[in-house]
């Protein structure tokens, strides 16, 4: 022994996987292509071998079936910009929509006046259900006087309505809503349309 003590080595960890590269198998994009050559007359524009393009140990997407009722669902939401659900509560037909950004606004500048107060919470769903709710028995929560009524008039006379209605009514009308935002975003996943 030459008096030197054995140091352990210390274990490399395995490195991490190759990152994934962009290819293409366009031979214009990797430089491969005779000059002048090109699609041929009458080829569709567009960025040339995009199709084509895949990550390197990538699989071929998989695809997704849809059932009648969530095709109609997605259509309507990607065409109309929303969705409407149907709730039954007490013996009322209650309709609600998805929101838009101009609801998310009038939300917030409702809900400001309360911020900070025991009655935020309260006042969000006040907000969330005078901008969600559609109809009671298939009548609208407030009939506009002119044809080109404010949005924003409307929004305060539906808040007005229903910061009158109680508490649970309302609580189950919020759930509503937002069951009809959620459904979306699920099947938007679902198909890989939005990051989860």
């Amino acid at each position: 022994m030459s008096g030197r003590r054995h140091i352990p080595q210390p274990t490399v960890a395995p490195s991490p996987p190759p990152e994934q590269i962009l290819a293409s198998t366009d031979p214009e994009e990797m430089g491969l292509a005779p000059e002048g050559f090109g699609p041929p007359p009458g080829a569709a524009e567009g960025t040339p071998g995009e199709e084509d393009r895949h990550l390197v140990g990538e699989l071929p997407p998989e695809e997704v079936e849809l059932s009648p009722e969530e095709q109609i669902m997605f259509a309507s939401l990607l065409t109309c910009g929303r969705r409407s659900k149907t709730v039954h509560l007490l013996d009322h037909t209650v309709v609600v929509e998805t929101l838009c950004g101009d609801d998310d606004l009038r939300i917030g500048l409702y809900v400001q006046k309360y911020t900070g107060t025991l009655g935020e919470q309260r006042a969000y769903q006040i907000g969330v259900v005078a901008a969600g709710i559609r109809s009671i028995d298939s009548k609208p929560l407030v009939q506009p006087l002119f044809e080109n009524a404010s949005p924003d008039a409307l929004f305060d006379q539906k808040a007005d309505i229903v910061a009158k209605m109680y508490p649970t009514i309302i609580a189950r009308i919020y759930r509503a809503v937002m069951a009809a935002e959620t459904e979306f975003v699920d099947l938007a996943v679902r198909l890989k349309k939005l990051d989860g």
